[in-house]
């Protein structure tokens, strides 16, 4: 690796995280050649974007600040893009904080294969009230996460992939991704997380509104998850369905029939319930690599209840997002 990287950090309304953001660069201070802040915040806050950077410890390092417009996190990095000046680019978000070994772990692989076209991320998230352990139990878990932020890659991967989308505020970064895969570009992950997210929402009203709104905007998107969700809910009708007329199909309602079942759609809806609270309380949390002793004895039951509450608001986004985008199309 020869040169140094551009890391890009678009910011929309979000000057307290920007805060931590830059201060866990100074540990990855060698490998930095420049930090370009594309800001497209409303400056309601009462510090902007620009003070920060002027009062943090980067300030030593050369910076580039662009103020534009309200825009996507895709247009954002756009800029960012073609603002940079390095050979070697970094994706960072200003909920996102870098560990110590981000860059010098991206460096040593692009050293190690010069056809290295991109080093992927994982992520750690961070939660610190008992509402954000909760809904890290009931999301991302523990186990580090691959994405896209974090990532650091060759400038020239652009003219592979193209930029990014500017239309959407969520699942650009899906978009891209699927587009390297497509390329059978090389790309390396870390074996552990090289940086952390730290903004899980504080309540359940927050963490509704991001759900819906990520369903309803990455739905054009992120397609193959709305796929499987339609496929999903179609099943489970038509189990449901099935289950609700097994007396009349089998029985003919005859209750000396050895085929009759009492109360057979409610033992069904119980017994569903029941797998749905096992699963998304205790074991995907602990294939995620939560604590069983955060869990037990009751929390599995809330983070299950959560689990529920974060779908319901989930599909109808989907759903909807993926309405209004075909009618868009048409």
């Amino acid at each position: 690796m020869n040169s140094l990287i551009s890391v890009i950090i678009p910011v929309r309304d979000d000057q307290d995280f920007l805060i931590e953001t830059l201060e866990s660069l100074i540990s990855n201070i060698d490998f930095i050649y420049e930090i370009i802040i594309v800001d497209s915040s409303s400056n309601k806050n009462s510090k902007t974007v620009k003070e920060i950077l002027d009062n943090s410890s980067i300030k030593n390092l050369k910076t580039i600040y662009k103020k534009i417009s309200p825009a996507f996190p895709g247009a954002a990095r756009n800029i960012g893009l073609k603002l940079a000046s390095s050979d070697f680019i970094a994706f960072l978000d200003c909920k996102t904080a870098a560990k110590s070994n981000w860059l010098s772990c991206a460096a040593a692989e692009f050293k190690k294969n010069n056809r290295l076209m991109i080093f992927g991320s994982r992520t750690d998230v961070a939660a610190e009230t008992f509402f954000q352990k909760l809904l890290r139990a009931s999301s991302y878990g523990k186990v580090p996460t691959i994405v896209m932020v974090g990532s650091v890659f060759k400038k020239e991967l652009i003219n592979f992939t193209g930029y990014l989308r500017e239309d959407v505020r969520s699942g650009e970064d899906i978009d891209w991704s699927l587009r390297i895969k497509n390329l059978n570009l090389q790309i390396k992950y870390p074996t552990s997380a090289v940086i952390e997210y730290r903004g899980l929402e504080k309540n359940l009203f927050k963490a509704l509104v991001k759900y819906f709104t990520y369903g309803l905007l990455s739905a054009k998107v992120d397609i193959l998850r709305l796929y499987r969700a339609m496929y999903f809910y179609t099943i489970c009708l038509f189990a449901l369905f099935f289950v609700f007329n097994w007396n009349n199909i089998f029985a003919g309602w005859d209750l000396s029939d050895p085929l009759y079942v009492p109360n057979i759609t409610k033992i069904f809806l119980l017994l569903c319930l029941s797998i749905y609270i096992l699963i998304r309380g205790l074991v995907t949390p602990l294939r995620r690599k939560e604590k069983i002793s955060f869990l037990l004895p009751f929390n599995w039951l809330l983070v299950s209840t959560l689990s529920f509450t974060l779908d319901l608001f989930k599909a109808p986004g989907y759903f909807l997002g993926y309405i209004l985008n075909f009618r868009k199309d048409k």
